[in-house]
């Protein structure tokens, strides 16, 4: 700190404190940047995001403000040691010689009462000479006449892209399965700052020219691929910066990745029905083949009259479940326990069910949530730990609308906790349990005839909270499924 004399006030850098006085009128302030370089020298060559800090003083008042500015250096590359016009500054960047002729500024003059300033300077070729201008303004109002001023040479910093953390499935599988639309997500990072990310590239099996990558813009960080074709495919990406700089490229799958699958095969939609498998301790694939069956005898071969989805790990993108879904007009989802994916899947249920006034979906599971109950039931409440298989114990109570569905019955324990609905006005009833055939008190026992599956009214959207493979005592479950569907 300066100390004036003895009628003066001390003088502050600090634009807090500071005097007025002065007989010969008032002296402009001096501004100083906290990085000084040698006259005719630039800094070393640095990355594009730079934090600049200065301060002024005053003589005679006290510094209240600033004034910056950052702009470009228009250079020209010279032949080592060729002369320069008087007017034209000549510098050395990493051994190559420049002759700057012109600064172009960023816009007008910047007022801030801080010291300081971080910038991401916007680089848009391989190296270019930014540079910073900043002035003290004293209370009086009086600039200070010399503004300080830097350059940078900055080196264009290539940018990174990665697939989003579990974009990808994680599985042991050898061979991941989807049908015809699949969704990538990245993130794209650019040490120069991420506004100077240009475009992502993208590649399905790229020929060996080279030349059959699709661009989209920089700001986007997925991509939806619709109707790929059936077989074997891998996907590729990589990022470009403004300066015309590549990211690496990545691509899916990806033996060096662990836990990607060795192979991602496409395969087409099939017919009008879909057994979604969302069972993924169903090791033996007991409950799918039950449906299978069901379906093969109703509707034909696997593969042209009905597809299946067997659910090991649900697309990061709702947008590939409810693409999945719409390929069909007859869904069953079904699960049992373990940890299905219905609730992360149920806004693509509900958009698939509200989409056509000829689609129907069926979604039978033991592990329910009120969301799945939306439209069609007020609440739901846990009916039992276990049941085991008193005869005739799911029985249809629709007689008086007109139902033509089948009498079920239990063929065998189910096993797990499961919930009884409380329907809504405006929903239907399908299935209720009997009476409870044990005793008060046994563990077994239920009140009631709770109810255990409904529907809406259009049956476009059906719910059971006991798996159906439980109910063919009759052997009848294909006549429920069959009268359902159509």
């Amino acid at each position: 700190m300066y100390i004036g004399c003895a009628d003066q006030d001390p003088i502050s850098a600090d634009g807090k404190a500071g005097g007025q006085s002065n007989a010969t009128g008032n002296q402009p302030p001096e501004t100083y940047i906290h990085l000084p370089i040698a006259e005719d020298s630039l800094p070393e060559i640095s990355r594009s995001t730079k934090n600049m800090r200065w301060w002024g003083e005053d003589i005679d008042g006290r510094v209240v403000a600033y004034k910056y500015r950052w702009g470009q250096l228009v250079y020209d590359v010279v032949d080592s040691g060729s002369p320069a016009p008087d007017s034209v500054k000549q510098v050395i960047i990493d051994s190559v010689w420049y002759n700057i002729s012109d600064t172009t500024w960023f816009g007008d003059w910047i007022e801030t009462e801080e010291e300081e300033e971080k910038r991401i300077l916007p680089i848009r070729t391989e190296i270019a000479v930014f540079t910073f201008q900043v002035k003290a303004i004293d209370n009086m109002g009086a600039e200070d006449p010399t503004p300080q001023s830097i350059s940078f040479p900055v080196i264009n910093s290539k940018p990174t892209v990665a697939f989003r953390l579990e974009s990808n499935p994680y599985t042991i599988a050898d061979t991941f399965y989807t049908f015809t639309t699949r969704t990538f997500v990245w993130d794209a990072t650019d040490p120069d700052g991420n506004e100077s990310i240009q475009a992502h590239y993208y590649a399905v099996n790229p020929d060996s020219a080279d030349t059959n990558w699709v661009e989209i813009e920089g700001d986007f960080s997925f991509v939806t691929l619709h109707d790929l074709g059936v077989g074997e495919k891998t996907f590729y990406l990589k990022t470009m910066d403004l300066a015309g700089y590549f990211s690496n490229t990545i691509h899916f799958p990806d033996s060096t990745v662990t836990n990607d699958p060795n192979v991602w095969y496409v395969k087409e939609p099939r017919g009008n029905y879909l057994l979604v498998d969302d069972f993924t301790l169903d090791h033996d694939n007991n409950h799918l083949n039950f449906y299978r069956d069901i379906f093969t005898n109703l509707y034909g071969a696997e593969g042209e009259a009905f597809s299946v989805w067997e659910i090991k790990e649900l697309p990061y993108s709702l947008e590939d479940v409810t693409a999945n879904l719409m390929y069909f007009d007859r869904v069953i989802w079904f699960s049992y326990f373990g940890i299905p994916e219905l609730t992360k899947a149920f806004n693509s249920m509900y958009t698939y069910i509200n989409s056509s006034d000829d689609r129907r979906l069926l979604l039978t599971a033991t592990l329910i949530d009120t969301g799945m109950i939306s439209g069609i039931a007020d609440s739901l409440y846990l009916v039992t730990n276990r049941l085991t298989t008193p005869p005739d114990s799911v029985v249809g109570l629709r007689p008086e609308t007109g139902s033509d569905y089948p009498q079920l019955s239990l063929s065998e324990s189910v096993g797990r906790p499961f919930f009884g609905l409380i329907p809504s006005n405006d929903a239907d009833i399908v299935y209720s349990l009997a009476e409870c055939p044990y005793p008060v008190g046994h563990r077994e026992y239920y009140e009631g005839t709770p109810v255990i599956c409904i529907q809406r009214p259009d049956r476009s959207y059906t719910l059971m909270t006991i798996p159906l493979k439980f109910t063919n005592g009759y052997s009848n479950v294909s006549e429920f499924i069959e009268k359902l569907f159509e």
